[in-house]
């Protein structure tokens, strides 16, 4: 089963989140392994149900065996079996361990021991176990169509009453769940009700029927949540309908809530937080209903799998929704713990604005906040980030994240925050002075006036200002310096040579 985000049908926001969640429109990125396990697309199972540990089973209705799986999707054969021509629908486990299949082909409840091997109850001639329950006091109960529709009960100690109870003719039940006290409610596909059974007094009494499920609703599956609200899965009317069965006088409808034409659900699951998961088999897609709602928009449809027929549904011990495809034969499982998926804001710096955003695994749209979250920064209810840094160090601040399958714990980010750049007094440039053409010679040890020298003497700039000569092959480690009044000397020395030259030729 290919578990894909359903782009094409809008999606409405939890009524759980409130304004915020429709406000922001920020989700968490969903966690799915698909497939987890491959059943085999003959094997054709049709319930799955979890173990107190990560493990789960599938009851196979084309491969006649009880599958059981590891959180990890390993097989586990010592608590597997098969039964020859069997037909499985439906499966159980009580709290020791056992498991109870419902084999609609020969209208038995085989019970498997691990260890020991596979007993039988048999429910009678003509009656045809399709769903199972589990009460509190680990009594298990059967719905059975056929020539009347009738429930089976075995008590814990293995004894079973193969007709427990009888319910109206043509009722033709087809899910079963119990509530605390150990009520059995049933959905009844046949005449459209759901029927309460008390178990409390010596002798099972069916104590009223609900109807106005409509014509044709066709409910297939049924669930109770922690305040004992029923949702029966409409396969016929594309539906699920909220029922409070603690009214008995008036309608005990709560909500009906539609699932789109051609949805076909075909069971349901109620999570830790009251959320409902539903599987519409006909358009391959998973819906929620969020906890305690009463607004039939409140619907969100989750993921679609093209080509397949998502069954049913149960949530492992380690808060996963697995799917059970009964068309390609597999499970899929998809988290639905919220977790903070950032740790770090990497590098930020002292005076520069930071812009960022915080992300989050799970299931529906999500909600940040952070009670310790440094002054400087805004911490959005969808995550965003933003603000400038005052001060320079390592930091950190914790955030959660809210979706409607549960909070995550706090997760600790952190971020480190650079000094800012800082940059050295630039050095003043001097005013230029006004230069003259030719050369000037100064008198000794007075100021000569500017001018400019060629050569490889360089540029003369004022009185007493000191030049390198540069030597023609020689050491050039060996050049000499010379002060301005020393050139002026030079120059008087070589006009005196000159005169005397003169005045010898005379």
């Amino acid at each position: 089963m290919k578990l894909l985000p359903l782009l094409t049908v809008p999606l409405v926001c939890l009524a759980v989140l409130g304004a915020a969640g429709s406000a922001f429109g920020a989700s968490a990125q969903p966690v799915v392994t698909d497939p987890l396990v491959t059943v085999g697309a003959t094997a054709q199972p049709r319930a799955i149900i979890a173990g107190p540990n990560g493990e789960f089973y599938t009851a196979n209705f084309g491969v006649p065996s009880v599958t059981a799986f590891a959180g990890d999707g390993g097989a586990i054969p010592g608590d597997s079996f098969s039964v020859p021509d069997a037909s499985f629908s439906s499966v159980v486990r009580n709290s020791a361990g056992f498991l109870y299949a419902a084999d609609v082909a020969n209208g038995n409840i085989d019970v498997f021991v691990p260890g020991i091997g596979v007993g039988v109850h048999s429910v009678g001639a003509g009656h045809y176990p399709v769903a199972m329950a589990i009460a509190p006091s680990n009594t298990i109960y059967s719905v059975n169509q056929g020539s009347s529709s009738t429930v089976t009960r075995i008590a814990a100690d293995g004894t079973g009453t193969p007709l427990y109870a009888s319910l109206a003719p043509g009722a033709n039940p087809k899910g079963i769940v119990t509530d605390a006290a150990g009520n059995i409610y049933t959905a009844n596909s046949g005449d459209n009700s759901v029927s309460k059974i008390d178990t409390t007094g010596a002798t099972p009494v069916v104590t009223y029927s609900i109807a106005g499920l409509g014509l044709g609703a066709a409910p297939d599956a049924i669930a109770i949540d922690s305040h004992g609200i029923l949702y029966v899965a409409n396969f016929g009317g594309d539906s699920v309908t909220a029922i409070d069965p603690s009214i008995t006088t008036g309608s005990a409808i709560v909500a009906t809530f539609p699932l789109g034409a051609g949805a076909k659900p075909s069971g349901l699951v109620v999570d830790s937080h009251d959320n409902v998961f539903v599987a519409d088999s006909g358009t391959a897609s998973i819906s929620e209903i969020a906890a305690g709602s009463i607004n039939t928009a409140d619907v969100v449809h989750t993921y679609t799998a093209a080509g397949a027929k998502p069954w049913a549904l149960t949530v492992s011990s380690d808060n996963r929704l697995l799917v059970a495809d009964t068309t390609l034969g597999t499970v899929s499982a998809l988290d639905l713990s919220t977790v903070v998926t950032t740790t770090t804001l990497g590098s930020l710096t002292v005076g520069t604005p930071f812009t960022g955003s915080l992300a989050a695994t799970g299931l529906g749209a999500v909600v940040f906040t952070s009670t310790n979250a440094p002054s400087w920064l805004t911490v959005t209810r969808d995550g965003q980030l933003s603000g400038t840094p005052p001060t320079a160090g390592t930091f950190s601040f914790a955030v959660t994240a809210r979706t409607p399958n549960g909070v995550s714990a706090a997760q600790t980010v952190t971020y480190t925050v650079a000094a800012a750049a800082t940059t050295g007094t630039p050095t003043p440039t001097p005013t230029p002075t006004a230069t003259t053409s030719g050369t000037t010679i100064g008198s000794g040890g007075g100021t000569g006036g500017a001018g400019s020298a060629s050569g490889n003497g360089g540029t003369s700039t004022g009185s007493n200002s000191s030049r390198t000569l540069a030597s023609t092959g020689a050491d050039a480690s060996r050049a000499v310096a010379f002060g301005g009044g020393a050139l002026a000397l030079l120059a008087a020395g070589g006009a005196v040579m000159a005169l005397r030259r003169r005045r010898h030729s005379a």
